[in-house]
């Protein structure tokens, strides 16, 4: 099989688990609201040691430290080969110029490989820490 064709079964693997995820989560029954607030608590920015974090777990052939990372559901298997695949993506970096907050717990940012853009990264907000939740070539 290609790593093109391993890297996009792995973005279909984790999107649809994070869809699933997301779904979930989202269509729990409404909690009693909290007292309102002077003002929301912004969601963090992707600094540049956030984002070499990202680079840094993502590509390093560790299922555990790329669970850190990715948006997957704690029972969710990663595949060895998935794993082994990611860290061939080295060199990688984000943009965080790039970074764009949806406001809504969503964000995207541009992936560079060799210092030329390959892909479209979205992340979704987990805890206080933007993980990968699917990829788009550009």
């Amino acid at each position: 099989m290609s790593r093109r064709a391993w890297i996009a079964l792995v973005v279909v693997v984790v999107g649809a688990a994070t869809a699933l995820t997301l779904y979930f989560v989202r269509s729990a029954p409404p909690q009693a609201s909290p007292p309102p607030t002077s003002s929301a608590p912004a969601a963090p920015t992707l600094s540049e040691q956030q984002a070499a974090f990202l680079t840094t777990e993502l590509t390093s052939g560790d299922e555990k430290r790329l669970r850190a990372v990715v948006a997957v559901a704690d029972g969710q298997q990663i595949e060895s080969a998935a794993v082994a695949q990611f860290a061939t993506l080295a060199p990688l970096t984000f943009d965080v110029s790039s970074f764009q907050d949806n406001g809504d717990g969503t964000a995207k940012v541009t992936a560079l490989r060799g210092g030329s853009p390959m892909w479209t990264v979205y992340l979704v907000l987990v805890g206080e820490a933007w993980k990968i939740s699917s990829t788009e070539a550009l």
